[in-house]
């Protein structure tokens, strides 16, 4: 199993008990993040993978983070303080995905 899919599967379980409203949107990301992106990079916590993620798209940064307080999952240019450019959740279109994923 390759890097990212083991981060995949460790988003949707946590996410299963902790943010029901991403677990189906993960894996939509992760597609679009691979068919776009030049470098993909997760966090590691004392070797294990965790919740955030970077691409890098045309040599541009951006971070992948679960934000609480919306209970979505935002992408954000730059950092993990950077500005929110999309969020996403279960209800969001692929079609939205698609355009988002094609404006980076």
């Amino acid at each position: 199993m390759t890097e990212v899919q083991d981060y995949m599967q460790g988003v949707r379980t946590r996410a299963a008990h902790h943010a029901p409203n991403v677990r189906l949107i993960v894996p939509a990301l992760v597609g679009f993040a691979i068919e776009r992106a030049d470098k993909i990079e997760h966090r590691r916590c004392e070797g294990v993978l965790g919740n955030v993620s970077w691409i890098w798209v045309q040599g541009r940064k951006y971070a992948f983070r679960y934000d609480h307080e919306h209970d979505c999952i935002q992408l954000r240019r730059g950092s993990l303080q950077g500005p929110v450019l999309f969020e996403f959740d279960n209800d969001t279109p692929l079609a939205d995905l698609d355009a988002a994923f094609l404006t980076l």
